[in-house]
């Protein structure tokens, strides 16, 4: 992956739409490309991108994406969800249903925090099996969610 003038290099995560990829890096910026009809590149504009532009705003501190159809959304190092595209159906969590090709932060969730979860699993007839997974948890209403 490139953003025009050099490879992407750190990437830690990518996640892709319907037809829009994100990726975030070890610095905690990210970069999205492909279609921006609803501003699902975040951007500021709905130009498509045939290479990766770098969301507005999000310069260092993300440490998680999540990429719906048409929208994504980013976890911060400090706990706060910033999302940004498509909003038909309120799916960017700002009390609207207004699209936003730049990233608004979530309204109404606590302190989102991210853990990994490691496990080894093993069958008596199979192998050893090990895996990794990781997890967000926010509370909403004072009842924690996952």
């Amino acid at each position: 992956v490139s953003d025009g003038n050099r490879p992407l290099s750190g990437v830690i995560q990518v996640s892709s739409g319907a037809d829009s990829t994100c990726a975030v890096t070890t610095q905690g910026r990210v970069w999205c490309w492909g279609a921006n009809e609803s501003g699902q590149l975040g951007d500021g504009t709905n130009s498509a991108h045939t290479l990766p532009a770098q969301v507005s705003g999000l310069n260092s501190g993300i440490t998680m994406l999540a990429t719906g159809s048409s929208h994504t959304c980013a976890l911060t190092s400090t706990g706060t969800v910033r999302c940004w595209g498509a909003n038909d159906h309120g799916q960017l969590g700002d009390g609207t249903t207004i699209s936003s090709t730049i990233p608004s932060t979530v309204s109404g969730l606590g302190t989102v925090m991210l853990f990994t979860l490691t496990w080894i699993a093993s069958a008596s007839a199979g192998p050893i099996q090990i895996g990794s997974q990781r997890f967000a948890t926010f509370s909403l209403s004072n009842t924690t969610r996952w």
